[in-house]
This record gives structure tokens, C-alpha cells and sequence, in this order.
């Protein structure tokens, strides 16, 4: 079976982004899973639950939630302090990835001096102004594997809560605060977006 390179017609190159892209979609929804794992971790309820009214909460609000609720749950300052990196980390992708599926191709950009080509990204602020990003192929890999990153830790932090949970019923809490907590990743990059000159 071949592949037909020539589709679509509408975008002449720049194949290798559109898989980036969809990469970035695709990883994305897997973070929306993983931040569900954290909630129902942190808050102890149940999976169904939580499915019931996560999915119908905006991203803000699902973040703010998971926070007041952490810290009124009576978790380690060690886990509070993973669960609000790890929210921060989330805002970033959630920014990154809306940013790219509410944009627009702008064209390509070509910068010889280094040999880089890349696919320019157009869309509007919520006060109406264009905004346009240079997004080299390399920039939509790295948020791709950002959002992958951070979904791993997301589902390692709901793990450790887990743990957490299970020595203090066992009243064993001081046994768990010897354990290592999975390692927390770099903070994700925020896609840059400017205001593009008048000419």
C-alpha cells in the first residue's frame, strides 16, 4: 500500500508538521485522562464519578478545583507542592495546544542563514488582534513531547497519592515520607506569539 504524499493538496509541504500536530492532538487528549487520574487520586473520588463531571468542566476551572481541593485533603506539603507543579506544567500544554488547533495556516517561513523552514501559525487574542507564531518543525515536536512528559508525571504524581493514601490507613504516613516521589520534569515552553508588523 502506498502513502500519498500529495495530500492535502491545500498545504504543499510540510508533512512532517501536520504529523507534529497531530501528535500534539492526539498527546493532549492523554493528558486530559491523566489530569483526571490526578483528580480522582487527590480528591479520592471515584473514577465514574469524576468522569461524570470532568470532561464537562473548562480547563480553568478544572485546575482551580484540583488546587483548593489538594489542599483541603490532608496530603503531605511534598504532594501538594507536586500536584500545583504538575497544574502549572498542564495550564502550559492546555495554552500550547489550544493556541495550535484555534490557529490557522499563515504560510511558511524560510530562514537560510539556518537552514530552517517552518510553518507559520495565525490566530486571533480575545481582543481581536492577529497573532502569528514561526513554529519550526522542531518547536511542534518539542510541545508534542512536552504534553507526553507531562502526562507521565501526572500519572506518576496520582500513583504517589495513591500510595499516600493507602500508608495513612495503615497508619504508616512517616514509612511513605521516606519513599521517592517520581522525579518532577522541566517545565514546559510556551509557544511564543507576536504581533505582526504593519507594512
Amino acid at each position: 500500500m502506498s502513502v500519498d504524499d500529495t495530500w492535502p493538496k491545500q498545504i504543499s509541504k510540510g508533512h512532517n508538521d501536520l504529523i507534529a500536530i497531530g501528535a500534539i492532538a492526539l498527546g493532549y487528549g492523554e493528558l486530559e485522562g491523566a489530569l483526571q487520574n490526578l483528580f480522582s487520586a487527590a480528591t479520592t473520588m471515584r473514577p465514574e464519578h469524576i468522569s461524570s463531571i470532568f470532561y464537562r468542566l473548562p480547563n480553568n476551572t478544572r485546575f482551580d478545583v484540583l488546587l483548593e481541593l489538594t489542599q483541603s485533603a490532608g496530603l503531605t506539603k511534598e504532594l501538594s507542592a507536586r500536584i500545583k507543579y504538575c497544574v502549572e506544567c498542564c495550564k502550559i500544554c492546555a495554552e500550547n495546544r489550544n493556541s495550535i488547533m484555534h490557529s490557522h495556516r499563515g504560510g511558511e517561513y524560510h530562514d537560510a542563514r539556518l537552514s530552517e523552514r517552518g510553518m507559520i501559525l495565525s490566530k486571533y487574542s480575545k481582543a481581536g488582534k492577529r497573532m502569528i507564531s514561526s513554529a519550526r518543525l522542531k518547536d511542534l515536536r518539542q510541545v508534542a513531547d512536552e504534553i507526553h512528559e507531562i502526562t507521565k508525571f501526572a500519572h506518576g504524581t496520582a500513583m504517589n497519592v495513591r500510595m499516600f493514601w493507602d500508608h495513612k490507613a495503615k497508619g504508616r504516613v512517616d514509612e511513605f515520607k521516606r519513599l521517592l516521589l517520581v522525579k518532577e520534569p522541566k517545565k514546559p515552553t510556551p509557544l511564543e506569539w507576536s504581533i505582526p508588523a504593519k507594512t
